[in-house]
């Protein structure tokens, strides 16, 4: 895959060991419901904890070298137990045709449902280029399903773009606009009325609620999962920067440095020219 990519000058360097348990936040980082699990069964914003998780996915997705090129939204219009049963089929239809088709399974989605607009989920994915046709001619052709008890279509609306050669640019900017919902008061405790300190304005994200959803939120691939992370971790071909360092810029926290880091290992790993004369 081709990508545009911009230089950074964040440092090859893993979080803080005292900083590991927010990813690289610092001592007075204000998490609000902090505790609150991740799996909650009913939540107003995105918390920290969601936020963090689904960025450390966007993250190990980069540095295996799968840059997010692929953005749908599903739009649903039967009763929320309806809409989530139908979207977890989805899903398992979607990894068995990834299965199928031999490549690599990874998306992350979030839920929302702001006033006076259905319930909806965002999803950003990472499909290849030499696939790209058939999956928007699958997902097109699965959506457009009809319930066979009651014959009524099971999902509202759809838009789904693709993009063969993507910036990181881009890939991030969607992620900003996907995690909008994130609480708006996430930000440094000690000045939370301080606007300019909160997280949201800080690192260029909306930070306004959408809804009320009474089931879990957010969600990633079990490619890109905390799992897969920590094996990649331990080979050593992974680990988390610590971005959410208050003195890190917007262009530090949305750059290429985990694509970067597959580039780089990727280039030790080929035979050198004069190494292959031998």
């Amino acid at each position: 895959m081709s990508a545009k990519t911009k230089p950074c000058p964040f440092d090859d360097r893993p979080a803080p060991a005292e900083w590991a348990e927010m990813r690289g936040g610092p001592q007075n980082f204000h998490l609000p419901l902090g505790g609150m699990p991740v799996t909650s069964k009913c939540s107003f914003y995105i918390s920290g904890a969601e936020f963090f998780r689904l960025y450390d996915a966007v993250q190990y997705a980069n540095s295996c070298g799968r840059l997010m090129n692929a953005e749908l939204t599903i739009s649903f219009d039967g009763s929320d137990a309806r809409s989530q049963d139908f979207f977890r089929s989805f899903l398992a239809r979607y990894r068995a045709w990834c299965e199928y088709r031999q490549i690599p399974c990874v998306y992350i989605y979030v839920w929302e449902r702001p006033p006076n607009t259905r319930l909806h989920a965002h999803l950003q994915l990472h499909i290849p280029d030499n696939t790209q046709g058939k999956a928007v001619a699958w997902v097109r052709r699965t959506l457009d399903c009809i319930d066979p008890t009651s014959g009524d279509r099971l999902v509202a609306d759809k838009k789904l773009a693709v993009r063969k050669a993507i910036d990181v640019v881009s890939q991030w900017a969607w992620f900003r606009y996907i995690v909008k919902g994130i609480n708006p008061r996430l930000g440094n405790e000690s000045v939370a009325d301080t606007e300019i300190y909160r997280f949201a304005r800080h690192f260029g994200i909306k930070g306004v609620a959408q809804g009320i959803i009474p089931f879990k939120r957010t969600g990633r691939s079990l490619q890109i999962s905390d799992r897969a992370q920590r094996l990649a971790m331990k080979r050593g071909e992974f680990h988390r920067v610590g971005i959410f360092d208050w003195d890190s810029t917007f262009e530090e926290a949305w750059s290429d440095f985990w694509y970067r880091q597959f580039l780089a290992r990727k280039e030790r790993a080929a035979p050198s020219a004069i190494s292959s004369l031998f």
